[in-house]
């Protein structure tokens, strides 16, 4: 929960201006939402996975992938500036973290992102929800 409490921590003390729409990032292990809930705009970081693998001098590679969670309720009338607006924001966030450095663990390093969905298609047709998960990896020698 570490790495998933920095990215929340990190996206918290963004600028003011770096994302074009205010959001409170959670840090949640298991996130559950109602629908009502889902009507503001909520960013949800959680621990995803951990791949472990041999590496040199004795120490273990640890890839660890953080998911940033993009959700609101769109309105039938307004899908798509909707879907156009959020995306954007998906896209800033990833921005945001690509390569960003962590003060409080300096042995985490950013290796890659990707998002993954863009937005589910079966989310916004069957609830009315935009969703996008951007998942992020990170490495730890241990």
């Amino acid at each position: 929960m570490d790495i998933a409490d920095a990215v929340a921590d990190a996206l918290a003390e963004a600028p003011v201006g770096t994302f074009s729409m205010a959001f409170t990032p959670d840090s949640l292990a298991v996130p559950r939402f109602t629908l009502s809930e889902i009507k503001t705009l909520h960013v949800t970081v959680v621990p995803a996975s951990v791949s472990i693998t041999g590496s040199s001098r004795g120490k273990d590679a640890w890839e660890i992938q953080i998911d940033v969670g993009v959700q609101k309720r769109v309105t039938q009338r307004l899908v798509e500036p909707d879907v156009l607006a959020l995306a954007a924001l998906t896209e800033e966030i990833v921005d945001y973290l690509r390569g960003h450095r962590f003060d409080a663990l300096p042995r985490v390093a950013w290796l890659r992102t990707q998002i993954d969905p863009l937005f589910a298609v079966e989310h916004l047709e069957g609830v009315g929800t935009f969703t996008s998960v951007v998942r992020l990896f990170y490495l730890v020698h241990r």
